[in-house]
């Protein structure tokens, strides 16, 4: 009998393959993925966006119910820039943090990516 007591390592959050440095709503919903998880593999990593686009903090949370060893991409749909509050007439400031719990149920650190733009607003 083995005891696991140990946390995960805090994930690897990075932008997305196709992802180079201010976002549209495309990328944001492309299925190659707005960033990419690394985590312990069979982890479950719970992945937060974070904007006060709308004058107030709102987050959105999206699961990867057991992690790759290689990787998961996660995207944003229509629905979840409308829980962020994200309008398509606006740009957006927005954060990622990601956390995984091991099957053990051991909670690694956090790990987060700097801010990036959503950018909604069509050129002029």
């Amino acid at each position: 009998l083995q005891i696991d007591t140990a946390a995960p390592s805090a994930p690897t959050v990075v932008m997305g393959p196709d992802v180079l440095g201010v976002v549209s709503a495309a990328e944001a919903k492309a299925s190659s993925g707005l960033v990419k998880v690394t985590a312990e593999a069979g982890s479950q990593v719970e992945v937060t966006f974070s904007t006060a686009a709308s004058g107030a903090l709102k987050t959105k949370t999206k699961t990867i119910a057991s992690a790759s060893a290689t990787g998961d991409v996660v995207t944003l749909t229509d629905a979840d820039l409308a829980d962020l509050g994200v309008a398509s007439t606006q740009n957006a400031s927005i954060t990622v943090k990601a956390k995984a719990t091991d099957a053990a149920g051991n909670v690694g650190a956090e790990a987060s990516l700097s801010a990036f733009t959503l950018d909604s607003v069509a050129p002029g």
